[in-house]
């Protein structure tokens, strides 16, 4: 079959990035919970978390889809 769709094993490369970002986006909920309740602590423990968790997913999901595309007009050259 041809077609735009990968091999379903290829998706599962994005899993620690999809993960990273989603747990900095809970990260960064529980950062405004725990502010509004007045933890400031807490709220700058988790925000540093949150954000770093975020960018590091983001970057992580960047640099796989990257790596496919370079991949994939690597192998098309040949």
């Amino acid at each position: 079959m041809t077609g735009d769709r990968g091999n379903s094993g290829d998706e599962i490369h994005d899993g620690p990035g999809l993960a990273l970002a989603t747990a900095g986006i809970v990260a960064v909920a529980l950062t405004m919970m725990v502010a509004g309740y007045g933890f400031t602590g807490w709220a700058i423990l988790s925000g540093l978390a949150g954000g770093l968790c975020l960018w590091t997913g983001i970057a992580m999901i960047i640099a796989e889809q990257r790596h496919r595309t370079h991949s994939r007009d690597d192998h098309n050259r040949s």
